[in-house]
């Protein structure tokens, strides 16, 4: 028997379209009928059950509001609120923000805090007694200042070192392995023959990382400059030595001091105005004037306001990195609009012993001899450069 199949799709095409749209419109039906009722449910719904409702809400929302804190929470942890509780943040960039996302710069001070916290917190071994060797107290600290002054020295004033340059301009000169910005620099350089090197060339100061996860830098670099900058040059002869790093604790300012540090820098950008007041005052007490660093108008303010009178003016945003060669600039008319002067390549420090006076570093991005002559124009007193130091010597 010959079966007619066209005949036979064609029905079966027939019947398929018509099981849709009739499985359409109950669907229709349905939508329909759900928005009509499901608005007086609410009405014959047993209260106990809309209360139960009603309370999963709100913890829901009390959910939502404890996220809220914790991210609020986290976000700050690059303060160092646990030393500074009642301390003013209010320039620091995000504070109060509960969805601010925290720049590099405000993540390695996260991870210094951890640092120093963990630094300064005694281990008890197995329940038993401090290990020693896993913990160095402050007061170890201060012994080791004692012993290391008996035989090395104290530190040199670096605002007094800059000022003796006059009128010659201050060239500080920085030794880092690497940079969170440009990765690996000089894993295989010797610190030592580069930092002589610098020495020998003319630096006045020289800046040394000891950060080490993002810039691969330790305190036995520090101590390790010094002491050989000091056996090369002579205690009169020798280069500043500066602790470049991201500090935030007075066992920070001892660290320093017990491994040679003439200088500390101070970055305004992520201290609290009383901390920064308290860790200039403590780095004074251990015969260190500090390197105050600030790079916005609001930083200049404050840190004139802290008394600081060696400031540097990074030209370079730390938390975006970007570079503005004018930095240095705008900085300086917030102190002449206080009256602050700076000193201007006198002939000798005791042509001016006004009180208010300060002396300004121009930090980053200083490539050329112009770049140099520029500030030297403004007044400022000295610059930071890296590997092209012989270049601006002038």
């Amino acid at each position: 028997m010959l079966i007619n199949y066209s005949f036979c799709f064609g029905m079966r095409t027939a019947s398929l379209n018509t099981y849709l749209t009739l499985f359409y419109l109950i669907l229709v039906a349905i939508d329909i009928v759900h928005s009509f009722v499901t608005p007086h449910l609410l009405l014959i719904t047993p209260k106990s059950q809309r209360n139960s409702n009603n309370n999963n809400n709100n913890n829901n929302n009390k959910f939502d509001t404890n996220m809220s804190a914790k991210k609020s929470k986290q976000n700050q942890e690059y303060l160092h609120v646990s030393e500074y509780p009642d301390d003013d943040y209010s320039h620091i960039l995000g504070y109060g923000i509960t969805d601010h996302n925290m720049s590099k710069l405000q993540q390695i001070s996260r991870d210094r805090i951890n640092d120093v916290i963990l630094s300064k917190t005694p281990i008890d071994t197995q329940g038993c007694a401090i290990d020693r060797s896993f913990y160095v107290s402050a007061e170890d600290l201060e012994e080791e200042i004692k012993e290391f002054d008996s035989i090395n020295g104290p530190p040199r004033d670096i605002y007094q070192v800059i000022l003796s340059k006059a009128p010659t301009m201050t060239i500080a000169a920085e030794f880092k392995r690497a940079s969170p910005s440009k990765g690996d620099l000089n894993l295989k350089v010797n610190i030592i023959d580069q930092c002589l090197e610098y020495a020998n060339i003319g630096a006045t100061i020289i800046s040394v990382l000891t950060e080490y996860k993002h810039f691969k830098g330790t305190l036995s670099d520090l101590k390790s400059v010094r002491l050989a900058t000091q056996q090369a040059l002579g205690v009169e002869n020798r280069p500043a030595i500066l602790r470049k790093d991201f500090l935030f604790d007075r066992y920070h300012i001892l660290e320093a001091r017990a491994n040679g540090a003439d200088t500390v820098l101070l970055i305004v950008a992520v201290l609290g105005v009383n901390q920064l007041k308290d860790l200039i005052a403590y780095s004074r007490k251990w015969g260190m004037e500090p390197l105050v660093e600030v790079h916005t108008e609001r930083e200049t303010e404050i840190a004139l306001d802290c008394g600081a009178k060696v400031i540097g003016v990074n030209n370079r945003n730390l938390h975006t990195f970007q570079l503005d060669l004018d930095t240095t600039e705008r900085a300086l008319r917030v102190a002449r609009s206080r009256g602050i002067s700076w000193q201007q390549h006198k002939s000798s420090a005791s042509d001016n012993n006004n009180s208010k006076d300060i002396t300004v570093l121009s930090l980053s991005g200083v490539t050329t001899a112009e770049d140099v002559q520029g500030f030297r124009k403004l007044g400022v007193s000295g610059v930071l450069v890296g590997k092209l130091i012989n270049l601006f010597l002038i």
